[in-house]
């Protein structure tokens, strides 16, 4: 794989997560609409030939991850509107069913995690006429279950053992050149609107269309982890994103650096036996750049 390669797909993967987290921006806007999802599909048909070649690309290996995380952040955002809209009614089996957390699922497979949300995607669909209050529209629901088959798709598609190699490899330079082809000629062009009606997705859009080499970059994590009490380095505690493969352990000076090629918000936990762990929501990883968090752990 050559490294061009593998920063081109790391930049795919971060526009197509800006895009999907900002929905709400383009959902009514038929072309860039159409096109977005075009780019979906490609992702998809990419991480397929990847995983059929044996390649362990950070941004194709992550591609599952990042629709699990996708899907288990919109099913949380619509089953709280379901809670929201039982309270109201006094639905009370309805809002018991609904009243999920995201750590209980995000720990469970796939198959469960589809089951929770085709849950959920079946209250919707019951109540949808009375939930436009709650900011729930028919094509936010038709978005979702899209969202969901996307999900089980990318997680469970067969390897083509048959296929050779050398095929492979070429059908994956292929595929990245039409996407380039795709951002290039359809989704750059309907971006253009929003550099004036709406600067700032614009702007971040902008950025993460930047292709950076994912072996030189410092789209990573690092800091110090000391105690509390003492103010001493803590050596060898565990440091580690939720729901990734991602982690290290600190030095011996306490200091830590953690590689995370797909920006976006993570949750960090630091553990270590004979301390409390310590864990940290909503920290934003930006392509590029190092983000830096000093932790303190108490012992106990």
């Amino acid at each position: 794989m050559q490294r061009s390669d593998e920063s081109n797909i790391g930049m795919f993967n971060s526009t197509y997560y800006h895009l999907s987290t900002n929905q709400s921006k383009w959902a009514t806007q038929t072309a860039l609409k159409q096109s977005v999802n075009q780019f979906k599909t490609e992702l998809t048909t990419l991480a397929e030939i990847a995983r059929d070649a044996g390649r362990t690309i950070a941004g194709v290996t992550l591609s599952k991850e990042m629709m699990k995380r996708l899907t288990v952040d919109k099913a949380m955002a619509l089953s709280g509107k379901l809670v929201a809209f039982a309270s109201t009614m006094k639905y009370y089996e309805l809002k018991e069913a609904m009243t999920f957390t995201k750590s209980n699922i995000s720990r469970q497979g796939v198959a469960a995690i589809c089951s929770i949300c085709n849950s959920i995607l079946a209250e919707l669909n019951t109540y949808a006429g009375q939930l436009t209050d709650y900011d729930v529209t028919p094509a936010g629901i038709e978005a979702f279950s899209e969202l969901i088959s996307e999900y089980e798709k990318s997680a469970s598609s067969p390897r083509n053992a048959a296929a050779s190699r050398k095929a492979l490899n070429l059908a994956l330079k292929n595929k990245i050149r039409e996407i380039k082809a795709l951002l290039k000629e359809q989704i750059d062009t309907l971006m253009l609107p929003y550099k004036e009606n709406d600067k700032v997705f614009y702007e971040e859009y902008r950025n993460n269309r930047i292709i950076i080499d994912p072996k030189t970059s410092f789209t990573q994590l690092s800091g110090i982890v000391t105690n509390v009490t003492t103010k001493e380095p803590v050596k060898n505690a565990l440091v580690s994103v939720a729901d990734t493969n991602y982690l290290t352990n600190t030095r011996k000076d306490g200091t830590f650096n953690l590689r995370i090629p797909q920006p976006g918000t993570v949750n960090v936990k630091v553990e270590l036996f004979g301390y409390e762990a310590a864990t940290f929501s909503g920290v934003e990883i930006k392509l590029g750049k190092n983000t830096e968090l000093p932790i303190t752990l108490k012992a106990v």
